[in-house]
């Protein structure tokens, strides 16, 4: 004698039946796993490009890091030098003015002589 089960609904199925209900569900979940499989194969693939772009970009970021840092030197070098220039002409501009302000002074001392 076959043993009768029931569904959920408490209506007795006959075991034909359940096992076309459990191969419903096997195959329902089967389904299930291969699409979670498939989506699991999808996103380990776009992760791994974005890691690929996050290595690239990361790359671009030290040679532009490297360059900033190359550029700097270069106009810490330049202003270093201007500075020097400067302080050079600054110089040469102090003397002549010091050669000028003591000829303006002979100069007056002259006029004051002959008045």
């Amino acid at each position: 004698k076959a043993v009768v089960s029931t569904q959920s609904t408490g209506i007795p199925t006959s075991p034909t039946r359940s096992k076309t209900l459990h191969r419903k569900e096997n195959t329902n979940l089967t389904n299930q796993i291969r699409d979670t499989a498939q989506k699991v194969e999808e996103l380990t693939e776009e992760n791994t490009n974005l890691n690929n772009q996050i290595k690239d970009v990361t790359g671009q970021l030290d040679e532009l890091e490297g360059d900033n840092n190359a550029t700097v030197a270069a106009l810490s070098d330049k202003l270093q030098e201007v500075e020097e220039q400067l302080g050079t002409e600054i110089g040469t501009v102090e003397e002549e003015l010091t050669t000028l302000r003591d000829e303006v002074t002979r100069r007056n001392s002259a006029v004051s002589i002959v008045s």
